[in-house]
């Protein structure tokens, strides 16, 4: 999965995943990297708990509106 892409799985059946991270090389994908695993993980988690239908539609829209434009 590259740096940065929203992604979610479901298993039809017993499963197993892992996830492993690596540093970019420039600066701003670092500052980039931070942000994701700090801030946008513990807004993801609040949204999730809070809204959880309307924040997956919300990433359900922005993931297909990101697929037409590439």
């Amino acid at each position: 999965m590259p740096a940065g892409y929203w992604h979610h799985m479901e298993y039809l059946d017993g499963g197993f995943a892992m996830s492993l991270r690596a540093l970019q090389g420039s600066m701003g994908g670092k500052a980039k990297g931070l942000w994701n695993l700090f801030e946008m993980r513990t807004i993801d988690t609040v949204m999730k708990k809070t809204l959880p239908k309307p924040w997956y539609n919300y990433k359900n829209i922005k993931f297909l509106r990101r697929q037409i434009r590439h």
